[in-house]
């Protein structure tokens, strides 16, 4: 590496003897460097195989001291090569002291991502080269992975202390009773749904899921439309199925209650004009969302426009529409084993996504087949597509179900759609919110009536058809 760019790599040795000799004094510093670091993090080949061995002890219970990591390298034939037990004791002397290894061994954990970014900027440069025919924005989504990957190595959070955190929490309700504020979550206003689920978490990783032609999209958007009208701020759509002007089309429709077809065909009436003027000044300049509807994103190109628009305009909030259209190639350049494993990265990277830019991420998903095989359609946790990972990774996961689709017949369910609470990692879960869509405008709403027996309804249509067959 220093050979190639003729400068000696980033680190610091009287940090990593602080950080050893420390470890050497005190059990508790141990532990310590022990949670932050890792071999591979000391430049020093000499200090990389102490920190190995104190590491190697620890893990077999033993104690570290100078006596039982010097028998432990001499065991191994690595005795000499550090120095010997000279050099051990030298360490020690030099130190004498654990306190204050935290901060020598940020230090040290620094130095080594700055070597690894180095590295990985000679990997980039390597790669452009040898790939010069490949479009530039490959080659950027490739740095953009090799670079996120460190940023996620770097991270480290500290255990705190349970008084320390509930004088914090404490804090927070009583500023919240003070303010008259509830919770730190955003309204997706739609008065059932709040009421069912109260808001969407900053930090949380949301999903949508329905069978095709429930409504996902258009729920998705209106709760995006509503969240930046009601907050002010941007909210970020990522739409990679349809089309930006098919988007702002069906906000048009659902705004002014206009048939989306006769819209988007532009068969109007006279006082249908008015409303969708109307509608349109409604919309204009009061609503700030971003929409980008870029086929084939990435998951590195998801996260870059996520960190770039949180910098740059402050989102509250990212919309992706749908979850399995996103691709995340691997690393290495090999094939995932399954599309399971594929989904499980994705999902992974999109909670820590949210976590980092501290927003609700609202993901749309598509569910598998199961659900038609049932008499009632109805859908459950099990039918999401390559669910292993979304259930686990998710904190909140709602299901769309409109019964009215599958039994037109049924006057009962007729513009009647349930919002069913299949997971609430933070409320309420196994309850299903009522809600009213209206499939012409396609637009959602609340429900006022009294809620339909859907049960009863297929039940009575499956009797029915029996009685016919016969």
């Amino acid at each position: 590496m220093s050979s190639d760019i003729g400068r000696t790599p980033p680190h610091s040795r009287d940090a990593e003897i602080a950080v050893l000799g420390g470890m050497l004094c005190s059990p508790n510093a141990a532990a310590v460097a022990l949670d932050i670091l890792a071999p591979g993090d000391f430049y020093i080949p000499a200090h990389r195989e102490i920190f190995a061995a104190m590491a190697e002890l620890w893990k077999r219970s033993q104690p570290i001291d100078m006596i039982t990591v010097s028998d432990y390298l001499k065991e191994c034939g690595k005795l000499e090569a550090i120095g010997g037990a000279a050099y051990l004791s030298e360490i020690f002397d030099s130190v004498g002291t654990g306190a204050n290894i935290e901060h020598y061994a940020q230090i040290v954990k620094d130095k080594a991502l700055k070597r690894e970014l180095i590295s990985a900027a000679e990997q980039i440069i390597g790669t452009v080269h040898k790939k010069s025919e490949q479009e530039a924005k490959d080659l950027i989504e490739y740095a953009e992975q090799l670079v996120f990957q460190i940023g996620e190595r770097g991270l480290y959070t500290q255990v705190k202390d349970f008084n320390e955190l509930l004088d914090e929490v404490y804090s927070d309700i009583k500023e919240r009773i003070e303010g008259g504020k509830g919770l730190d979550l955003i309204p997706t206003g739609i008065a059932n749904i709040d009421r069912g689920i109260v808001g969407l978490g900053k930090g949380n990783l949301i999903l949508l899921s329905a069978r095709p032609s429930m409504g996902k999209t258009t729920l998705a958007l209106m709760i995006a439309e509503k969240v930046a009208r009601s907050t002010g701020k941007p909210v970020l759509y990522f739409s990679l199925e349809d089309s930006r002007k098919y988007l702002i089309l069906r906000m048009i429709a659902y705004t002014a209650e206009l048939d989306a077809q006769r819209l988007a065909q532009g068969q109007l009436s006279v006082e249908e004009r008015a409303r969708m003027g109307v509608a349109i000044m409604q919309l204009k300049g009061k609503v700030p969302l971003l929409l980008d509807d870029t086929g084939g994103l990435t998951m590195a190109q998801i996260r870059s426009r996520a960190r770039r628009m949180k910098a740059e305009r402050d989102i509250c909030m990212v919309v992706i529409d749908y979850l399995q259209l996103i691709s995340m190639p691997p690393m290495d350049g090999r094939r995932y084993q399954s599309r399971e494993q594929e989904i499980a990265e994705i999902s992974r990277s999109l909670k820590n996504l949210a976590r980092e830019l501290d927003i609700p991420i609202f993901a749309c998903a598509q569910l598998n087949r199961e659900p038609e095989r049932r008499s009632d359609k109805r859908p459950t946790l099990s039918d999401l597509r390559e669910s292993g990972a979304l259930e686990q990774d998710a904190d909140l996961i709602l299901m769309l179900y409109r019964p009215e689709y599958y039994f037109k017949e049924a006057e009962e369910v007729r513009n009647y759609a349930e919002l069913i609470v299949a997971k609430n990692r933070h409320g309420l879960m196994n309850v299903s919110i009522p809600l009213k869509f209206d499939s012409t405008c396609t637009k959602f709403d609340n429900w006022e009536g009294p809620i339909p027996d859907v049960r009863a309804v297929v039940k009575r249509l499956s009797t029915s058809s029996d009685k016919g067959k016969n």
